[in-house]
């Protein structure tokens, strides 16, 4: 699990939707000092270990940093088109299932991924996270299940596959907008510990935010459309959840 070892983090006064994604969302909201609270908290956790402090460290990146639940979702526009693309291919329509890709038998996770992303993943500064998220959900997903048929999985399977897909996602991209905070003075056992529970948190919340949406849904979608809107639907509630944290 490598995430923010590398990175500081973008810029406190960078916009909350990247130049690459405004076409696609109009949204170039830029509030001040955005990451000054989430990497705060963050660097109290590494100093104390109080586990508290990650659930205010992510309400602050949700309210602050993301400009609130209603407007989160926008930063992860093409992780949801991804994502519903993957999840079509391996239950659904498939529309990028040809006859060249469909036996995945005995291939790795990484080699099932990699044939599908590569037509589907975006060219943007996006593109090695939302690969990386996909990768780690799968592989995890496999962990789980040793005898996965990627083409036929059970609702138990493709629910843990969906939550594992938002939970990376949205780890991934959290970790490195709070890069900052991983620089202070504190050893790599209590960095790992931040991120292995900054990544507990986000799954066991985005367990309950797709159960309740499922609970609405019924049968799983068909349709790339009806992905998107499920998942969607999922991550907005995920950033309420944390965003409503006492």
């Amino acid at each position: 699990m490598g995430t923010s070892a590398s990175s500081m983090g973008p810029r406190n006064n960078s916009p909350i939707i990247p130049e690459w994604l405004v076409p696609e969302t109009g949204n170039c909201l830029t509030p001040a000092n955005r990451f000054n609270q989430p990497r705060k908290f963050a660097r109290e956790f590494l100093r104390t270990s109080d586990g508290s402090l990650i659930r205010q460290a992510l309400k602050e990146y949700v309210r602050k940093s993301l400009g609130g639940h209603s407007s989160a979702g926008l930063r992860f526009v093409s992780f949801s088109k991804v994502a519903s693309d993957v999840l079509s291919f391996l239950h659904g329509e498939g529309f990028v299932k040809e006859e060249n890709i469909r036996n995945l038998s005995g291939l790795s996770p990484n080699e099932v991924l990699d044939l599908i992303l590569s037509q589907c993943c975006p060219v943007n500064g996006d593109a090695d996270k939302i690969q990386d998220a996909c990768i780690e959900a799968y592989s995890n997903t496999q962990d789980k299940y040793p005898n996965l048929d990627p083409l036929n999985l059970t609702d138990e399977q493709l629910a843990y596959l969906i939550t594992e897909m938002l939970s990376q996602m949205l780890f991934y991209q959290s970790v490195n907008d709070l890069g900052k905070a991983f620089f202070a003075s504190a050893s790599p056992k209590a960095k790992i510990e931040l991120e292995n529970q900054v990544l507990d948190l986000i799954r066991e919340i985005t367990d309950k935010a797709l159960a309740e949406e499922k609970k609405i849904l019924g049968d799983w979608p068909l349709t790339r459309e009806r992905w998107q809107g499920l998942l969607e639907k999922v991550m907005d509630t995920v950033f309420r959840i944390i965003e409503e944290e006492e």
